[in-house]
């Protein structure tokens, strides 16, 4: 089995590569977009970094200056699954990751789970019937256009959506489509992207989420619920995280190992960038089981 690795990654570069060597010690590859928002020169550090180290496969995507809640993250992301098609990049699977993320188990193991599986992995919650959003918007994130960011031009950002509301503009979804909630990180069969990457060419399509508020929650998830039977996707992400009362990611620190290592997932988001035991805590454990790995594998 072959994996393609795609990391969304905007600051600390000692970890985001301290990360992709794990990802790269199996000989999968990795598609690493570097935020354009940041200046420093990742490809540099990476050549020194991972060098004799499966480097060869780690490709760097197109960058995007990313703003989150914005169309920029699905960009990016869409950066990185076309640079897996024009490079002719054979996988069986797509695992999208972000530079705060860690491993809970070795890459080994991960594949001989998803070989088992041979689902898609995607939360794909209908925000119709169940609650997924911890707060804020739910339905009017994409019944309304949404041309400014809250965070950053929360004035604007209220009174185009109060605007809207007032005037009755309420949108249309895409008739063919019903629109699922959920994280957006997932991994996801090569056939599976291969039928997204046909999808995206419909411009009318892209042109009604790229005004949707928070679309990496919404894009993937709709159009796989959309092109996948439910009996062929896992309503769960390969990544263990955990959200705030205000849903933002919890971050995790030091004092997190004897928990995380209590978790069925394959990943982690997000550590912090100097939870340096808790990262050395998970090297150990994940060197352990790979040589439980590959005792058991050689016996059998």
């Amino acid at each position: 089995m072959r994996i393609a690795f795609i990391v969304l990654a905007h600051q600390h570069p000692d970890q985001v590569l301290r990360l992709v060597r794990h990802l790269l010690a199996d000989g999968d590859e990795v598609v690493l977009h570097w935020d354009k928002n940041n200046a420093e020169d990742i490809r540099t550090q990476a050549q020194v970094s991972l060098s004799g180290c499966h480097s060869a496969k780690l490709h760097f995507a197109p960058r995007y200056k990313i703003t989150w809640g914005d169309w920029s993250m699905v960009a990016a992301t869409l950066a990185c699954l076309q640079l897996i098609q024009q490079q002719k990049l054979t996988v069986d699977y797509v695992v999208l990751l972000s530079g705060a993320d860690y491993l809970l188990k070795p890459i080994r193991v991960l594949k001989q789970f998803l070989s088992a599986q041979g689902k898609d992995f995607i939360e794909c919650v209908n925000p119709e019937r169940e609650r997924w959003v911890v707060q804020g918007l739910v339905q009017d994130r994409y019944w309304y256009h949404h041309w400014f960011n809250w965070r950053h031009q929360r004035g604007l950002f209220e009174f185009c959506l109060a605007w809207q509301k007032k005037l009755g503009l309420k949108r249309r979804f895409p008739r063919e489509l019903t629109p699922y909630f959920g994280s957006q990180w997932w991994g996801l069969r090569g056939s599976t992207v291969t039928q997204l990457l046909v999808l995206i060419q419909n411009k009318r399509l892209l042109r009604f989420f790229k005004t949707t508020w928070v679309p990496d929650e919404l894009f993937f998830q709709t159009l796989v619920a959309f092109c996948v039977p439910k009996h062929e996707r896992v309503n769960q992400s390969l990544t263990f995280y955990q959200f705030t009362e205000q849903g933002n990611a919890l971050t995790f620190y030091n004092d997190h190992l004897a928990f995380l290592l209590q978790q069925e997932f394959f990943f982690v988001r997000k550590l912090s960038p100097y939870a340096q035991q808790l990262r050395a805590g998970l090297d150990n454990h994940l060197a352990t089981i790979g040589q439980a790995y590959r005792i058991i594998s050689i016996n059998t």
